[in-house]
């Protein structure tokens, strides 16, 4: 569904898009032609609808259409098993409410490659429900840019189910009261919500409608009902992005730690997720330049630096972060905030060549299987196979053909470009209701209800 090409070298058949009908195509293909040559099969499978053969086809010419979207309320998607050594640390049943967002967020690949968005219908969704407490009483939920009352509705039938609750990160303008009564029923210590960045950056990403004051308005409403702990989540390295944007950033923080103390909540904790913006392909934010490993160091200590005079800070690479209900520090620590980045590790520096690279990478994954995953581990192998790495950390035009452009996606590249304009002028969005012919992209519900 993203960008296959590092990984050519490595597999016969990519399937580009949702796989549940897609796979039954392609075992129909394989068994009708099952005991011929393998080219022959490939031949095959390169003419089902989404499917990428890279001996067959050729990325500078051809234009394969992802897959069609699935009708999920036929094919809900939840746990197929059941763990507690996950990151959660305890059995918990997954669904998946809701299949892309319409809040169309320009930094977010899965808003744009999974339009239309579908959620799975209120009785489809009670059946998975009931599936999942026959396994284990812990529920957690996905869903993106769901409506306040359909949320609620949804996660107070398993509430009144007699399951418990597990909730994510939230949107502050679709949280409300009585969601964050059911976290606090359901056992649950922290509520999670992504600022993003400053309100004036807000503007460019999407996400124009999220203010200050909100924040500190459902930490009080949190606060009351038992949840103390706190999550943040901001993002740097964004078009636009100012000194001042950092320092907001800090402020915010600071702002935070200091209303939690003020609410009595010193032993509570503040996690906070500052990354840098890793341009995905099919979003707004394709062409723009990643920050370098150095350049967002440099960030992350103009914001520590702003903080640290004010609160003990401790910082971690451990960015999935799921253990709710348990504690890492000592619960003598007061005001602690906890950072949780990628920057200082690997990541960095081999996201942005993984998410924008191509076939040439092959070579250079083999000899990073065989070393450890460091930034100069990766610098070397790249430069033994002739890369630079500055390839795909550069930006991009609009005009020029992209990489991945050979896949088809439901948005179109002119509606991509029109957005990442729009965020250069610091001008907001729309959500998307599926009128293509206002945003022209290329959405096509094939009867799938949205």
């Amino acid at each position: 569904m993203y960008n296959p090409l590092p990984l050519v070298d490595f597999f016969d058949v990519f399937v580009l898009g949702e796989g549940e009908d897609c796979i039954h195509e392609i075992l129909d293909v394989y068994l009708n032609l099952k005991g011929l040559p393998k080219k022959v099969i490939l031949e095959g499978l390169s003419r089902v609808r989404g499917v990428f053969v890279p001996s067959i086809h050729n990325t500078s010419t051809d234009q394969i259409s992802q897959t069609s979207p699935v009708n999920i309320s036929n094919r809900p998607a939840y746990s197929i098993f059941l763990s507690k050594y996950t990151v959660y640390e305890e059995e918990t049943f997954t669904i998946e409410v809701r299949r892309g967002c319409n809040q169309k967020c320009r930094f977010c690949y899965m808003g744009t490659r999974l339009r239309p968005a579908r959620t799975v219908s209120y009785e489809a969704f009670k059946e998975v429900v009931q599936t999942g407490l026959s396994y284990c009483n812990i529920i957690k939920c996905f869903y993106e840019g769901l409506p306040t009352e359909t949320v609620e509705q949804y996660l107070s039938y398993i509430q009144n189910s007699g399951g418990r609750l597990r909730i994510g990160s939230q949107r502050l303008e679709m949280l409300s009261e009585k969601i964050i009564e059911m976290m606090a029923a359901a056992g649950q210590r922290k509520l999670v919500i992504a600022p993003e960045s400053s309100e004036r950056l807000r503007k460019v990403i999407g996400k124009e409608r999220i203010t200050n004051s909100e924040i500190i308005k459902y930490m009080d409403i949190a606060s009351e009902k038992g949840i103390k702990d706190v999550g943040l989540y901001f993002i740097i390295g964004l078009p636009g992005e100012t000194k001042e944007d950092l320092d907001e950033i800090a402020s915010i923080i600071n702002l935070v730690r200091r209303h939690m103390d003020a609410l009595g909540n010193e032993s509570g904790f503040l996690e906070v997720g500052i990354n840098p913006l890793f341009p995905k392909p099919f979003t707004a934010f394709q062409y723009v330049g990643a920050t370098t490993p150095e350049i967002a160091s440099e960030k992350l200590m103009h914001i520590l630096k702003n903080i640290q005079k004010n609160y003990p800070v401790h910082i971690s690479n451990d960015v999935v972060d799921e253990k709710v209900e348990k504690r890492e520090m000592k619960e003598s620590d007061k005001s602690v905030i906890k950072i949780e980045t990628t920057i200082g590790s690997a990541i960095t520096f081999s996201q942005p060549i993984l998410s924008r690279g191509d076939q040439r990478l092959g070579e250079v994954l083999i000899d990073m299987y065989k070393k450890e995953d460091t930034e100069e581990n990766w610098r070397k192998a790249l430069l033994e196979n002739d890369i630079l790495f500055s390839d795909f950390f550069r930006p991009f035009l609009p005009s020029e053909r992209l990489l991945w452009d050979f896949q088809k996606c439901f948005v179109s590249k002119e509606h991509l470009a029109s957005e990442y304009n729009l965020a250069l002028k610091f001008l907001p969005t729309t959500t998307c209701d599926a009128n293509c012919s206002r945003c022209k992209s290329r959405c096509l519900t094939n009867g799938v209800s949205i």
